[in-house]
C-alpha cells in the first residue's frame, strides 16, 4: 500500500516484507511499470482507482484540519494553491482512462526507473 504525501503526487511504500525478498520484489515492481505502460489499464480498473480519490479529495476538502494542514500553511507563499485545489474535484471528474495511459506510458517505463536497495544491517544479502 502506498500513502499520499500530503499535497504532493509522490507515494511512499507503506509495506514490510523480508529484506531477502527485496531484489526480487523491487524486479517484480519494475516489471509490473512495464506491463501499465504497455497495456494501460482498463475500464474497470480506471474506475476503480478514480471514484475512491474523487471520494477522498471531496472529504478532504469538507476537513477544517485537512484545509489547516495542506492550505493554510502554504497560501502566504502559494498564494494559487486556494484556486488549484478548488479544480481537484473537477480535474477528478474530467480526467479519463486515456489520459492515465497517455501519462503511464511516458513515465512507468522501468528504463525511466531509478532503485535502491536499502537493507538492514543485520540482514542477510538478497540471493
Amino acid at each position: 500500500m502506498a500513502r499520499s504525501m500530503g499535497a504532493s503526487s509522490g507515494t511512499t511504500p507503506a509495506r514490510t516484507f523480508d529484506p531477502r525478498q527485496a531484489k526480487r520484489l523491487g524486479e517484480r515492481a519494475l516489471a509490473i511499470a512495464d506491463e501499465l505502460a504497455s497495456r494501460g489499464i482498463t475500464d474497470d480498473e480506471f474506475a476503480r482507482l478514480r471514484e475512491p480519490r474523487r471520494a477522498q479529495t471531496a472529504a478532504q476538502l469538507g476537513s477544517n484540519y485537512w484545509w489547516a494542514r495542506n492550505v493554510l500553511s502554504r497560501a502566504q507563499s502559494r498564494p494559487g494553491i486556494l484556486g488549484d485545489l478548488r479544480a481537484l474535484v473537477t480535474v477528478y471528474s474530467a480526467l479519463t482512462r486515456d489520459d492515465v495511459n497517455r501519462v503511464a506510458a511516458q513515465i512507468l517505463p522501468s528504463k525511466n526507473a531509478t532503485a535502491i536497495l536499502m537493507m538492514p544491517a543485520d540482514a542477510q544479502p538478497p540471493p
